[in-house]
Parts: structure tokens; C-alpha cells; sequence
């Protein structure tokens, strides 16, 4: 019996809901046996009585049930997945079992119907005392327990969709324990007539003994036959599957190391092979480097600068170059190289100097033809601008000899060196200075400036 009490705990409550909707038509001779079963359970489980369940490994004297209880965790997605099949399989084990509890209880509480029947009727009815009338009660009161039986079993199978179910079961037995006690007080007074409240007193006596009756026959059945039940279903179901499970997770975990085995080697060889790269790209670099610092390398870094015209920095490196390397093999292509980029200097600073000659004849040109107009009054004052801002009053006398007026920053030539392209009216010239150079000119007056003043920005009011 421990077997079945400890396999029943590794089910867990969303099968054993599933046991009772499919074998809704034996609720109620379950609940009948209730007390007593539950009982039996308590007793066997403890040691009290019952026979002992057959040892899975005699050696550790641990039992099938004390296993499934330990490792009720790990097994958890066996019974999940194998919960329905292995209980449509108990199914007839359970039937067969509670068929003989049935039956020895139903043939049992029959004859004690008789005996109790026929005490009531000679204490409170002697005139309907008749063993016939005994029988008659007795096969009637089987044939309404059956029949209620019946009609509860039919009523969870059709509430057995709807929510809330198992308080809906209770309240369905209570109803019908309800009916069943009235309609068999009633076939009590009916058959002797007696008063209501004696027949409802028999027939609850008469309930209490079927209660006693089923316990005291139960208990031999479960105790001689559930064990050995138990067994049956637990080595002939339960154990090969459970093999196989194992079996399957073995060779899937024999797969999975093959399959890490293969993929570590993959691993290390990946690894040796980065180890091998990290290596070549080391040589490698050192290889780079050491052409980088060879005199050819060197050397052609030198020539693309004389290319791009850094005529300077070429000759420095190319000198260094030279003194780096006395013996190189290309010593004479760089002696070749130092004296193009010598003659490239020398022509470069020709140039430079022809360009710097050019520009002073071009500026000491510029400034004849602008005294020679400004002798004539013909420079506008944005000439004059253009010419002056920038320059020292040294500059500016130089051009233009000692002003005519001086003043802290104003210096007034009165001749008339400049025109009013607008009007052709002539004028003098006022320069204005700003530390030290000129910031603006204007026409000049013999009182001062007039309109507007031309300065390094444009003419100012």
C-alpha cells in the first residue's frame, strides 16, 4: 500500500483531476469508501498492517514508491507527458478492485439490511414482523442505492465542463445524500408504518452500519489484493517506460558529449591556428618594419617628395639618408638624386628672385604712374585707398614729399591730387592714421575734409 500512496503523490493534481471525470460513474462509491480506504492508507503506510511493497533495489532496501516520492522533481516531465496514458491503464485495475469492494459490500450490507429490518419491525411494528417484508426492504433499499448511485455518477458527467467543478461535486453529493435518506426513510414508513421520525432514525442506524460495513470489508480486499495490484501495474507499466525514458536520455546524452567532444576539437584546433596567426602577422610586422627602415624604402619616400615639390625637406632626408647608409647598394642613384634636387633649388630660387625683381619693377611702376596722376589730379580717392592704407607716414612722404598741414593722426596735402569721378571737381588729399599706419583717406580743404572719408573699411560720414 505504499507503493500506491507514494506513486499517487508524484501525479500531482492536474492528472488526479482527470482520474475522476473518467471515472465519474464510481464517484460515489469512492466517496462511500472514503473514511475507511483513507484509513487502510494511513495504517499500511505506517507499518501497522498490510503487507510490505517488493524492494526496486534490495540492496539499498529502498521501495518504487520511496524512489518516486525522492525524485518526484526530476520525474515530473515523465508523469506530464505519460500522466493520461498510464492512468487509462490503471483503469481496469481500479475497476476490478473496486468491483470486488462493491460487490462483498453490497452482498454484506444486504444481509445486515435483513437482521436490522427485522429487529425495527418486531420492536415497532409486530404486526408486519414478516422475514418476506425483511427481504422486500433489503432488495428495495439495494435497488434505490444503485439507482441514486447511478443518477449522481450521470450528473458529475454532465457538470463535469463547467467551472468550479469540484464544488459543484460536493454540493451534488450532499443533495443526493439529501434524497437518498428521505426516500429511504419513506420506503421505511411506507413498508411498516411507522412514525417519520423512528423510520428516519433506522434508516441513518442502517447508514452508519453500511459506512462500518464497508471499512470491515475493504480493508481484507485492499490489504490482500492492492499491493500485489500495485505491483503488477508499476513492473508491467510504469518501469518499462520509464526504462526507455532513461534509455532514450542516455544515448541523446551519449550524442551530446560525442557531439561537444567534436566541437571542443574544433575549439582547440581554431585556437591553435589563431595562436599560429598571431605569430606570422608578428613576423610579418617585424618584416614591414624592417623594410620601412631599409635605405630603398627610405629612398623612395624621398624621391615622392622632390615630386610633390617639398624641395627642402627631400634634400635633408636625403642627406641624412646618406650618412645613414655609406655602403648602400643605390648610393650612387642617391648621389644622382641630391644633385637633381640641388640644381631644382637653385633653379627655384632663381626664379624666386627673378619674381621678387619683377614684382618691385611692377610696384616702383605702380607708384610712378601713381604720383605721375596724382601730379595730374586724376587718382579717385578708392585709388588712393588702395594705394595708402597699410603704409607709414615715412611710406607715404616718400610718394607724396612733406604734407602742406600735420596734425596728431590727419595730414592734409593741398594740392589737388584727387577727382570726383561724378563731378570731375578736384581736390587735395587727407591721410589719416592709426598706429603708426594709414586707415582711411579723404578729399581735403582748406578748412578740412568734407562729405565722406575714405578708410581701410569704405568712405565714412
Amino acid at each position: 500500500m505504499a507503493v500506491l500512496s507514494n506513486f499517487a503523490a508524484c501525479f500531482g493534481p492536474t492528472v488526479v483531476s482527470v482520474r475522476w471525470k473518467n471515472l465519474a460513474s464510481l464517484w460515489m462509491v469512492i466517496l462511500w469508501l472514503l473514511a475507511p480506504v483513507g484509513l487502510l492508507l494511513g495504517q499500511t503506510a505506517n507499518g501497522t498492517s498490510g503487507s510490505p511493497p517488493a524492494p526496486l533495489v534490495s540492496d539499498d532496501h529502498e521501495t518504487f514508491g520511496h524512489y518516486l516520492v525522492e525524485h518526484r522533481d526530476d520525474l515530473a516531465p515523465f508523469f506530464n507527458a505519460k500522466g493520461n496514458e498510464l492512468f487509462r491503464q490503471t483503469a481496469p485495475l481500479i475497476l476490478g478492485l473496486l468491483g470486488k469492494i462493491m460487490t462483498f459490500t453490497l452482498l454484506t450490507c444486504w444481509v445486515f439490511d435483513v437482521a436490522i429490518i427485522r429487529w425495527f419491525s418486531r420492536r415497532y411494528a409486530p404486526a408486519l414482523a414478516k422475514f418476506k417484508r425483511a427481504l422486500m426492504y433489503a432488495t428495495g433499499r439495494l435497488v434505490l442505492s444503485v439507482l441514486f448511485y447511478a443518477i449522481f455518477g450521470l450528473s458529475i458527467v454532465f457538470v463535469s465542463g463547467l467551472g468550479h467543478e469540484a464544488i459543484i461535486v460536493v454540493l451534488l453529493f450532499f443533495v443526493f445524500l439529501l434524497i437518498e435518506l428521505v426516500v429511504q426513510t419513506g420506503w421505511i414508513h411506507y413498508l411498516y408504518s411507522t412514525p417519520v421520525a423512528n423510520s428516519f432514525l433506522c434508516y441513518l442506524g442502517i447508514f452508519v452500519v453500511h459506512v462500518v460495513t464497508g471499512f470491515l470489508v475493504s480493508a481484507p480486499i485492499l490489504t490482500g489484493h492492492a499491493t500485489a495490484l500495485a505491483t503488477i501495474y508499476v513492473d508491467g507499466n510504469v518501469t518499462p517506460k520509464m526504462e526507455a525514458v532513461a534509455n532514450a536520455e542516455k544515448k541523446d546524452l551519449a550524442a551530446a558529449v560525442t557531439a561537444r567532444d567534436a566541437l571542443q576539437a574544433q575549439i582547440d584546433d581554431a585556437r591553435k591556428k589563431l595562436v599560429d596567426n598571431a605569430g606570422e602577422q608578428t613576423q610579418l610586422q617585424q618584416e614591414i618594419d624592417q623594410a620601412k627602415n631599409s635605405d630603398t624604402y627610405l629612398f623612395s619616400k624621398i624621391v615622392k617628395l622632390h615630386a610633390q615639390g617639398d624641395l627642402a625637406t627631400a634634400r635633408g632626408q636625403l642627406a641624412d639618408l646618406m650618412n645613414k647608409f655609406p655602403t648602400s647598394p643605390i648610393m650612387d642613384t642617391m648621389k644622382q638624386q641630391l644633385a637633381g634636387i640641388d640644381s631644382d633649388i637653385a633653379t627655384q630660387i632663381a626664379q624666386q628672385k627673378q619674381a621678387e625683381a619683377a614684382a618691385a619693377q611692377a610696384a616702383a611702376q605702380a607708384r610712378a604712374d601713381l604720383v605721375a596722376r596724382a601730379a595730374q589730379g586724376e587718382v579717385t580717392l578708392s585709388e588712393m585707398r588702395l594705394a595708402l592704407v597699410g603704409k607709414t607716414p615715412a611710406e607715404v612722404a616718400s610718394l607724396f614729399g612733406p604734407p602742406t598741414v600735420t596734425a596728431s593722426n590727419r595730414w592734409g596735402y593741398s594740392k589737388r591730387m584727387t577727382v570726383n569721378p561724378l563731378s570731375q571737381e578736384k581736390f587735395g588729399l587727407a591721410v589719416y592714421f592709426a598706429n603708426g599706419t594709414v586707415q582711411g583717406v579723404d578729399y581735403y580743404y582748406d578748412t578740412g575734409p568734407a562729405r565722406g572719408t575714405e578708410t581701410g573699411g569704405g568712405e565714412t560720414q
